[in-house]
């Protein structure tokens, strides 16, 4: 049980707009980090300011997305214009979002780790040294693609008012042997996941 006096000297808490705080539940990571989950009411939001920007993702491979913005006004942008292509009048030039590739760039190392793993005899404390340092390498991996796609999200949302996004399926596409490692270091459907948390209902899907 977290006691108030840790929480005040927690760096960064006394700071925060946390509200009340109803409950906090601590896990261990594989790699033995532990973290707090603070459940808190009555928080303080602080509303964005309108853009009057819409917007467009079309995910890829080679580029994590291609954002294509509006010229129309936002109070032109409605469920029947999107989806319509005689009425989208999207700018022929996109931005390009770099695929920052972290699952193939760390790969090496990673299979590095897990070979010194399997030579470790069963039980010992060599064996589980090297088991934390897999695990720190995941762990890494799947921080730093988290944190891409909580920034890239948090951004988009402050710069568009509508955010219009592909319907993907992508449980089908990782079917295909040659592009599921990609498709799953791209991570498309986190990064949708965080689009609609931090902007709901401004964020739509379109086939």
């Amino acid at each position: 049980m977290l006691s108030g006096s840790f929480l005040k000297r927690t760096p960064g808490f006394q700071n925060s707009r946390a509200g009340r705080i109803l409950n906090a539940t601590i896990t261990q990571e594989p790699s033995g980090k532990y973290y707090v989950s603070l459940c808190c009411t009555e928080v303080e939001i602080r509303k964005l300011k309108a853009t009057d920007r819409c917007a467009g993702i079309d995910f890829g491979l080679r580029t994590f997305a291609s954002l294509y913005e509006s010229v129309l006004p936002i109070q032109e942008c409605d469920e029947n214009h999107v989806g319509n292509p005689a009425l989208d009048k999207y700018n022929e030039e996109s931005t390009k979002i770099e695929n920052c590739h972290y699952l193939i760039r760390s790969e090496k190392r990673l299979a590095r780790l897990q070979r010194r793993l399997s030579r470790k005899p069963k039980d010992s404390k060599n064996r589980e040294k090297a088991r934390r340092k897999v695990a720190r390498q995941q762990e890494k991996t799947a921080n730093q693609r988290r944190d891409f796609e909580q920034k890239l999200s948090m951004e988009m949302i402050r710069r568009y008012d509508v955010i219009c996004i592909e319907d993907l399926a992508v449980k089908n596409m990782v079917k295909n042997r040659r592009l599921s490692k990609a498709i799953a270091d791209a991570s498309w459907s986190e990064f949708v996941r965080e689009l609609e948390a931090m902007g709901m209902p401004g964020v739509w899907k379109c086939a």
